[in-house]
């Protein structure tokens, strides 16, 4: 795990989300969403998050849903950030996604800035912001 350098605790998967997450093109809405819940989780929970994805490439996207060609991913567009506490079962991870939604709405239809799922890659929070 690499501490980022934003002066507050949470730590990447990776270098390379790392590197994504200081690159300046992560969504500003998201990067205070991702502060807020860190600040939670830590107040509440007494642990760190862990980023675990930010941007995804095409070839990625294709090869999580390989049945699904043309739907295209907010991490795609710097919109999109997993998160897991390792040490926290389900329902943690739902309470945490409860708290997100009730405090930011997403501002679409039945879009939600906070989902609790396993894409194929394990349970994870998925933030997301919409397009301005």
């Amino acid at each position: 795990m690499i501490p980022t350098q934003f002066g507050f605790p949470i730590n990447c998967k990776t270098q390379r989300i790392h590197d994504e997450l200081h690159s300046g093109k992560v969504a500003l809405r998201l990067i205070a969403i991702l502060v807020a819940v860190t600040l939670y989780i830590i107040a509440t929970y007494r642990t760190i998050p862990e980023i675990t994805e930010i941007f995804r490439t095409d070839a990625e996207q294709r090869a999580i849903y390989p049945d699904k060609p043309d739907p295209k991913s907010v991490h795609q567009y710097w919109r999109g950030i997993d998160i897991v506490v390792r040490g926290l079962g389900a329902q943690e991870h739902r309470q945490i996604r409860d708290w997100i939604n009730h405090r930011f709405p997403y501002g679409k239809g039945n879009y939600k800035t906070c989902k609790y799922h396993d894409a194929g890659t394990g349970y994870h929070l998925h933030l997301q912001v919409k397009a301005l």
